[in-house]
């Protein structure tokens, strides 16, 4: 009888002690569950602070487009000017028109040229200046999450350690 007892109060004690077990998994699970959420929360935020500098990016492309039509613009110009030479050359129309058109085009190649190339500028700084913004965004969020990362896996570490422990005593 003194050794069912003894059988039974062993039997009670593993089964308190794997009840704690599972009651720690359980709540370890829970834990990781949330640092899980925290984590998706964190990469939606990225996302959303990551959104205007993209806005940014595709109105820089449409302003690049914009360039490139108006680099297609001083092409033609310039191809009219030709034109405009060949018929100075037969005298059509008169000689004082075609220098005058000639003029005309000569200053509106010129404006476009220069728009064109300020733009160019402008373009080239602001892609620059968001590359720089986006590079530092991207390492600081890398940053962040390899320090979360490390931290996790430092506390996993941690309670693995003393689930070992509380086992092997």
């Amino acid at each position: 009888m003194a050794d069912l007892q003894a059988q039974a109060d062993d039997l009670e004690e593993k089964r308190r002690a794997l009840q704690r077990h599972a009651e720690r998994a359980e709540r370890e699970r829970d834990l990781a569950a949330e640092q899980c959420e925290d984590a998706e929360a964190d990469a939606r935020r990225a996302r959303a602070e990551a959104a205007p500098a993209v806005e940014r990016f595709m109105e820089a492309e449409v302003l690049r487009n914009q360039l490139q039509a108006s680099g297609d613009e001083v092409l033609r110009l310039k191809a009219e000017i030709a034109v405009c030479r060949g018929e100075v050359a037969r005298g059509w129309p008169s000689v004082e028109a075609a220098e005058e058109a000639e003029a005309e085009c000569r200053e509106a190649v010129a404006e476009v040229e220069s728009a064109h190339a300020r733009e160019a500028a402008r373009l080239q700084a602001a892609h620059d200046e968001e590359l720089s913004e986006l590079g530092a965004t991207h390492a600081e969020a890398l940053s962040e999450l390899k320090a979360a990362k490390e931290e996790e896996v430092s506390s996993l570490q941690v309670a693995g350690a003393e689930e070992l422990r509380s086992l092997r005593a």
